[in-house]
C-alpha cells in the first residue's frame, strides 16, 4: 500500500517532464515562429497557415507556412518535426523518393551558408522547384510554384527562401 503514492507521485513527475520537454508539434511551432513575415518580394499570408492541432495524436508536429508575391508565386515552407531521428530519415527518404517518381533529379546545395545546418537537396520539377532540409528530428520542405507554369525561377527569389530556414534554424540553438 506505501507504494502507491510512490507510483503516483512517480508518474506526475514523469508527466509534467516530457510536457516541459517539448514534443514534435511545439518545435514544428517554434521553427516556424522564427520564419520572416517578409522574404524579399513575398509576405507571408498568416491565414493560410495550417498546423497540426493539439487533439492530433501522434508523434508528429507540422506547419506549413505560405509566401504569396503578387503574380510572382507561391512559396509554401512544409515543417515537419518527427518523435525520433529515425523517423525523420524515414520521412525524408519517402518525400525525396515520392518526388523522383515525377522526374525530380536532387543535387545538393552548393553553398550552405552556415556550416553546423545542413545543404538543401535541390530540384527543379515543371512545376516549380523544391528544396528539402533535414536536421535531427526536423524535415523542411521549400516548395516554389511560379504563378504561371513553366515561368522561369529567378535565384534573386528562391535563394532568400533557403537563407530564411537557414536562419531559423541556426536561432533554435
Amino acid at each position: 500500500m506505501r507504494r502507491t503514492p510512490s507510483i503516483i507521485i512517480l508518474l506526475i513527475a514523469i508527466t509534467v517532464f516530457v510536457a516541459a520537454c517539448g514534443g514534435p508539434k511545439s518545435q514544428a511551432k517554434e521553427f516556424s515562429k522564427r520564419m520572416p513575415e517578409r522574404v524579399g518580394l513575398f509576405t507571408l499570408n498568416e491565414d493560410k497557415t495550417l498546423e497540426l492541432s493539439a487533439e492530433s495524436v501522434g508523434s508528429t508536429g507540422h506547419v506549413t507556412l505560405t509566401y504569396e508575391a503578387r503574380n510572382l508565386a507561391e512559396v509554401y515552407i512544409v515543417i515537419d518535426v518527427y518523435g525520433t531521428e529515425s523517423a525523420a530519415d524515414v520521412a525524408e527518404s519517402r518525400r525525396e523518393r515520392d518526388l523522383r517518381l515525377m522526374g525530380a533529379v536532387f543535387e545538393t546545395d552548393r553553398q550552405p551558408r552556415y556550416k553546423e545546418y545542413p545543404a538543401a537537396q535541390i530540384s527543379n520539377l515543371p512545376g516549380g522547384r523544391v528544396a528539402i532540409f533535414r536536421k535531427d528530428q526536423i524535415v523542411i520542405e521549400v516548395q516554389y510554384i511560379p504563378a504561371t507554369l513553366g515561368s522561369a525561377i529567378a535565384d534573386t527569389n528562391w535563394l532568400p527562401f533557403l537563407e530564411a530556414v537557414r536562419n531559423a534554424g541556426e536561432s533554435l540553438r
